[in-house]
């Protein structure tokens, strides 16, 4: 799969940077921005930030910050931003995970939709439905008949109630009809550990996190999500091809404002991280970092479209699964 921009897309990346308003001009930092990130270090969230920021301050002759905002399944985070000063000083980098957590408890402090300010879809990443390598079950198919003849039984691990992972784990019980326990573990690396060592039998995870235990032979991939086969795994179907389209979960991250931003403020931001997200070096670098960098030039809008639209989907997935992360 071609990773790296189309002349199109960077065309219109151009354009949109030539065409930009006279008020995204005026706005200069003065002092330190900090890009908050609700996930650990060396998450994809975290990656981009750490990628992102120093090419930015190249750009604002300021200090970027990157400060991790770690708990409550990145609700922490989330909540840090959405209560910011809306000046152009604080910074959301995070994963999907904000379209789902308002359907899973009643009482955050922050919305998906009212909140923020949308800036960009930063990159993708690729979640691979994985086993134990003691699984019989050697496709999707024979998973499937393996977890209807043990209803119940077998369980799942992801990083933690309300992420991509669970909601997608969750999304494939509803679709093909079987009952697997979830099991939420506080980081993604707990969960890794405990699958590979058989205390885990399936689990919905960011497949580079994986690759070196399937190359140790202590997990094996049955399907990826996602319109393509992933690079590091080509032999490996996805959902789509298996004809389960209805199972194919998104997982990408997002950059946000706080809600109420200036619009010249806004608009110089959001000028200079699609710039940076042009640049061919930096797109490299996330591909090293098994990340799919978002090079549609697409900037608040499409952005906005996307959660606006998963947020209702997974409202319904976890409608139709009365899961509650109370």
């Amino acid at each position: 799969m071609n990773r790296f921009p189309k002349l199109a897309a960077l065309a219109a990346v151009a354009t949109l940077l030539a065409g930009s308003s006279a008020l995204a001009q005026s706005w200069q930092p003065n002092r330190p921005v900090t890009i908050v990130v609700p996930t650990s270090s060396s998450s994809g969230s975290d990656i981009i930030a750490r990628a992102m920021s120093p090419r930015l301050q190249a750009i604002w002759k300021q200090p970027v910050v990157v400060d991790n905002k770690l708990g409550a399944s990145g609700s922490i985070g989330f909540a840090a931003v959405a209560r910011a000063a809306p000046d152009g000083y604080t910074i959301l980098f995070g994963p999907n995970t904000i379209t789902m957590l308002g359907s899973l408890y009643k009482n955050i402090s922050w919305d998906a939709e009212q909140s923020y300010d949308p800036i960009a879809l930063l990159a993708r990443t690729t979640l691979a439905f994985v086993v134990n390598a003691d699984v019989p079950a050697k496709n999707v198919n024979e998973f499937i008949a393996l977890a209807k003849s043990k209803s119940g039984q077998l369980n799942y691990v992801t990083p933690g109630i309300g992420t991509p992972q669970h909601l997608a784990g969750e999304l494939f019980k509803q679709v093909v009809g079987v009952d697997i326990l979830h099991v939420p573990y506080k980081t993604l690396a707990a969960a890794i550990t405990d699958l590979a060592g058989g205390r885990g039998q399936m689990g919905v995870v960011g497949l580079s996190s994986v690759i070196p235990m399937v190359k140790a032979g202590k997990i094996r991939v049955l399907a990826t999500h996602g319109d393509q086969r992933a690079n590091a795994t080509p032999d490996v179907p996805t959902f789509k091809e298996l004809g389960l389209e209805k199972v194919s979960a998104d997982s990408y991250l997002v950059a946000m404002l706080p809600k109420g931003t200036p619009r010249d403020v806004a608009d110089r931001i959001v000028r200079d991280i699609l710039a940076v997200m042009a640049q061919p070096d930096y797109q490299q670098e996330l591909v090293r970092a098994d990340l799919i960098p978002n090079t549609t030039g697409g900037g608040p809008r499409e952005l906005a479209n996307t959660i606006k639209t998963d947020v209702a989907h997974w409202r319904q997935v976890v409608t139709n699964g009365n899961i509650s992360g109370e």
